[in-house]
């Protein structure tokens, strides 16, 4: 038996799986200043380790906030979009984003986070940002943009057929 995965389902696995690889790649660092230390960021693994989430994703961004660290701006985006925090992963990316303005994983990251939260005009801006930063490699931003458009107005029709 053969599934088949729709459109919007296979372009937001492909968006999850690339972020995964964009951290997984800008974190391959040597070992981060903070690690180890003992600070908001040791507060925040503490946290996740003990599975509360909304308070890792907070007081990670409050260690990036305070920090010039990239890692760790990755890492709280990385957290706090794996939490489903929306407004503290879209703070967290704008940090990774103005500590390392030329690292396309963090525009990729703000990319995310707008689609999550169907800003599609700042979607498109980061996408724009990721390709131009040649982090995209072959893939084409305007089509994972009109993917989420399609899903967008899916998700519309959907909505009206409930009400």
């Amino acid at each position: 038996m053969v599934l088949i995965m729709p459109q919007y389902t296979r372009f937001r696995a492909a968006a999850c799986c690339l972020l995964v690889a964009a951290v997984a790649c800008s974190t391959g660092l040597p070992r981060p200043a903070w690690a180890g230390s003992d600070s908001d960021a040791v507060l925040a693994e503490m946290a996740l380790q003990k599975g509360q989430c909304r308070e890792a994703a907070e007081a990670f961004l409050k260690a990036a906030s305070a920090s010039q660290d990239v890692a760790l701006a990755a890492r709280a985006t990385q957290v706090a979009l794996g939490c489903e925090q929306l407004d503290v992963a879209q703070r967290a990316a704008a940090r990774w984003q103005q500590l390392a303005p030329g690292r396309g994983e963090a525009a990729f990251a703000r990319a995310l986070v707008a689609m999550k939260r169907y800003q599609l005009d700042d979607a498109r801006k980061a996408l724009i940002v990721w390709r131009d930063s040649g982090a995209a490699g072959n893939q084409d931003p305007g089509r994972f943009a009109q993917l989420l458009e399609n899903e967008t107005d899916a998700t519309v029709e959907i909505g009206r057929a409930h009400v």
